[in-house]
């Protein structure tokens, strides 16, 4: 009973932070396996537009070839995380600023 709380709490949770943070989750190389409806939102793409594709689709082309991004997928491969404000970029090339936690 006590192991079937827990899930069901763990489970309550997890749907309570898909519906009020825009995730996106990855793979370690930086593949794009999912991301949920308010990331989509925020990004207007569509998940088949993103879903399979590398991260640095959210860069410029100048972030995503600079060293500092190498570092930071390095950085990420080995446990660490990264918190902070991000600037990425959305469909049609939009600005955005995120406040993220990798």
């Amino acid at each position: 009973m006590l192991r079937k709380r827990r899930h069901d709490l763990a489970e309550a949770t997890l749907k309570a932070l898909d519906q009020s943070l825009a995730i996106i989750e990855l793979d370690m190389s930086g593949t794009i396996l999912r991301a949920n409806g308010n990331f989509l939102d925020v990004t207007g793409y569509r998940s088949e537009d993103v879903v399979g594709q590398h991260h640095r689709i959210f860069l410029g082309k100048e972030a995503a070839a600079s060293p500092e991004y190498t570092a930071f997928w390095d950085t990420l491969r080995s446990g660490a995380h990264f918190a902070g404000e991000f600037q990425r970029f959305g469909k049609n090339g939009k600005c955005i600023w995120l406040e993220a936690t990798y």
